[in-house]
């Protein structure tokens, strides 16, 4: 485990990644895939354990991360929606009820000043973040503050899976981060599939959450990031590896926003 992610730390030095210059963005596109669990009992929010029926659904959404992080950062919202896996006897039929339910949604672009709010907020903090791994573990600490008796590693190893799926720190900081994950307890290899290493880590015991990063070797970038809830149920429709939620993320560099 621990070498993996000192390789990734050495591939991240060696591969620079996107910068935004002067009144350029960075774009982020993000395409994700989520698990719907459905039962008579509860057709919103069944659990793996009740589901009769399961489908994945596919959506997506961009965002624009301006090279001074003052400005205005824009996130496109996608409408289009697809199914694209079933599980259960009853998914089809159920499946379509739910597209219908959400066939009312149209594109939306929302505009955050400063980036304040934004789920990609932590990117403004990239410059202040200590390249030395000990002193970025000293600084998540001090950056999440209190956490009520939840496991603080986990809550830090969370904290830097959540930088490094994004493709978007600098290739220094993303190399510390790396170092900094591999002192972090608790992580361990999920597979091995030529130059892509798949790792993950119990984020939240009581939740029973997985967060799983799937790294390119050569390059120390994020190829998947994937979250399971309730791993391990034996569910009756949806086998336990489909996951929760999986984004794979592609960053470019651009001159103009919506």
């Amino acid at each position: 485990m621990k070498g993996v992610l000192m390789g990734a730390a050495s591939a991240s030095a060696a591969h620079e990644s996107p910068v935004a210059g002067p009144g350029q963005y960075l774009k982020i596109e993000h395409q994700t895939r989520h698990l719907v669990l459905w039962s008579p009992d509860e057709p919103v929010k069944a659990t793996r354990e009740q589901a009769t029926a399961g489908w994945v659904a596919d959506s997506s959404y961009t965002s624009y991360i301006p090279a001074s992080v003052t400005d205005d950062w824009v996130d496109v919202f996608h409408a289009q929606m697809s199914v694209t896996e079933l599980f259960g006897a009853d998914a089809a039929a159920q499946s379509e009820r739910w597209l219908d339910g959400v066939s009312w949604m149209q594109e939306s672009v929302q505009r955050t000043p400063g980036g304040s709010g934004s789920s990609n907020a932590n990117i403004a903090a990239y410059p202040m973040m200590p390249r030395d791994p000990v002193a970025l573990l000293d600084w998540t600490r001090s950056w999440l503050g209190p956490h009520d008796g939840m496991d603080e590693d986990a809550l830090i190893a969370n904290s830097f899976i959540q930088e490094l799926q994004l493709n978007a720190a600098p290739a220094d900081l993303r190399s510390a981060m790396f170092r900094a994950l591999s002192m972090v307890p608790g992580g361990r290899i999920d597979s091995v599939n030529d130059n892509a290493v798949t790792l993950s880590y119990l984020t939240n015991a009581e939740q029973e959450r997985r967060e799983a990063i799937e790294i390119d070797t050569r390059t120390g970038l994020v190829l998947r990031y994937a979250v399971t809830f309730g791993e391990g149920t034996n569910g009756a429709v949806v086998p336990d590896d489909v996951p929760d939620y999986v984004t794979v993320r592609t960053v470019t560099v651009v001159d103009d926003a919506p």
